[in-house]
């Protein structure tokens, strides 16, 4: 069982998409108590952007000048982004896969305003 999360697996997308959705599912109900819900989103890309440096760090991914470092670093940001997309993304498909958009009154299912005379009744 010691080498069902190792760290050479972190560097993996599925891995560390895993991890920032568990790490941040563990921890929201400290972080809704405090702030509204919408914070949760931040504190999950908090968590994907220390884990994705965490990993290029270990793995010695900052080398070079300061120009290939800054690159690096903006890379890194861009890639905590994605992760934090797919962490909330699962989250969402497991706890309701059945999720349908509810559209406020007087919006069709294309996204237009429409005035409600203009409904079909």
């Amino acid at each position: 069982m010691s080498d069902f999360l190792a760290l050479e697996s972190l560097g993996s997308f599925a891995v560390m998409v895993f991890v920032v959705t568990l790490v941040v599912q563990f921890t929201k109900s400290m972080v809704k108590k405090k702030f509204s819900d919408y914070v949760v989103r931040y504190e999950a890309f908090v968590v994907a952007l220390i884990l994705v440096f965490a990993w290029n760090g270990y793995v010695g991914f900052f080398g070079g000048n300061i120009n290939e470092i800054i690159l690096k670093v903006l890379l890194c940001v861009l890639n905590a982004m994605i992760v934090t997309v797919a962490a909330i993304g699962s989250y969402d498909v497991i706890a309701d896969p059945k999720a349908e958009k509810k559209w406020p009154a007087g919006v069709v299912n294309t996204g237009k305003l429409v005035r409600n005379a203009d409904r079909d009744l």
